[in-house]
This record gives structure tokens, C-alpha cells and sequence, in this order.
């Protein structure tokens, strides 16, 4: 029988294996693919389907994983959820709601580009699409950070897991949350490899 820590340990490590997809793409493949539209545009005019299955992967897929995870950490058969638990909970969902949405703007986005060839009025609809995403995800995105320092400062009290791990966590949401000012916008990639080997090492934990 599958244990809750092994769904867990599998669902987070699925979790970092999205975010290493998401860096590698954005940091390594394509440096542009964030912040410029056109270089964006190209990309999905020559690998419109491989873009749609990296939008669902690395935010859809992702959002699932980070449930799945956030279950296992906090399943008790012994008891039902605290109050505390149960808003750790629905910031699980919030986070995993945002997740999910950001992957179904950006997978639609790829319509805009592969209904048309190459007009001036596609290329103007795209970059206002484009505007309206980061727009959206500038004043959106501390949300899986909330969920990382609750369930983080959770762990660290409860000793479910080692504390150097719970603190690492709560960082890594803090260095999420200030990523939301573009001063600071500079330690993305840093965010992203820290939050890799959070999952990693939540993951390998939970299956000991």
C-alpha cells in the first residue's frame, strides 16, 4: 500500500523537477522568454506545442504537485487539522489557484500567435496580453511564498522535519516576497535553485 509520505515525497519531487524545467527554460534555453514579448512570440511560433506542454508542466502540473505535497506534510490520522492547519491549507489552495491560472492565461496567450501569420495586429493583441500577464502576476505572485513561510514556520514547530530544512523553506518565501520589487529582480534565478532544493530535500525526508 502507498504511504501519504511516499504521495508526498513523489509530489514534490515532481514539484522541483517543474521548477528545474522552469529555470533551465528561462534562465539557460531562453533568457528573453520572461521579459520580452517578441523573443516570446518567436518561441511560440516555432515550437507552438512544445510551449503549451511546458505552460502546463511547469504551472499546472506544478500546482498539483504543490497539493499533493501540502497534504502529505500535514496528514495526521490521529486528529483532525487545527485551525492553523487549515489556513495553511487554503493558502495551499490559493497558491495552487494562482498556479493553475497563470498556466491556462499563458497557454491561451499561444492562440493569439499561431491563429495568424505574423500581422502588426497580432504582434500589438500578443504584447497587450503579454503587459496584462505580468501585470497580473506582479501584484499576485507572493501568493505560493504566504504558503511557503506558513507551512515552513509549521514544520519548524511541530519537528516534522529537520528545522535547517523548515528555515530554509521560510527564507526561500521571504526571498519570494521580495522578488515582487523589480529592484530585487536580479535573484530570480537564485529564488528558483533554493526553492528546487527545498522540494528535493522536503521530498527525500519524507521518504525516510
Amino acid at each position: 500500500m502507498i504511504k501519504v509520505t511516499h504521495i508526498g515525497a513523489g509530489s514534490s519531487m515532481i514539484a522541483a523537477m517543474c521548477l528545474c524545467l522552469g529555470y533551465v527554460v528561462s534562465f539557460i534555453i531562453v533568457p528573453d522568454f520572461i521579459s520580452n514579448s517578441d523573443a516570446r512570440a518567436d518561441s511560440i511560433r516555432q515550437h507552438g506545442l512544445l510551449i503549451q506542454a511546458y505552460y502546463f508542466v511547469v504551472w499546472i502540473v506544478f500546482a498539483g504537485a504543490v497539493l499533493l505535497s501540502n497534504y502529505a506534510l500535514l496528514y495526521n490520522e490521529k486528529r483532525s487539522h487545527s485551525v492553523y492547519e487549515s489556513l495553511i491549507t487554503l493558502s495551499c489552495f490559493v497558491a495552487a489557484c494562482y498556479f493553475i491560472s497563470i498556466g491556462l492565461i499563458e497557454i491561451s496567450s499561444t492562440f493569439i500567435v499561431n491563429n495568424d501569420v505574423n500581422t502588426l495586429s497580432q504582434a500589438s493583441e500578443f504584447r497587450e496580453y503579454f503587459a496584462f500577464l505580468l501585470k497580473f502576476r506582479g501584484s499576485t505572485e507572493f501568493a505560493g511564498d504566504v504558503w511557503l513561510i506558513l507551512i515552513n514556520s509549521y514544520l519548524f514547530k511541530m519537528k516534522t522535519t529537520y528545522r535547517v530544512l523548515a528555515i530554509w523553506g521560510g527564507l526561500v518565501g521571504v526571498l519570494g516576497m521580495m522578488l515582487l520589487h523589480p529592484a530585487f529582480y536580479s535573484i530570480a534565478n537564485l529564488y528558483l535553485i533554493l526553492f528546487v532544493g527545498w522540494f528535493l530535500g522536503i521530498g527525500f525526508r519524507m521518504l525516510r
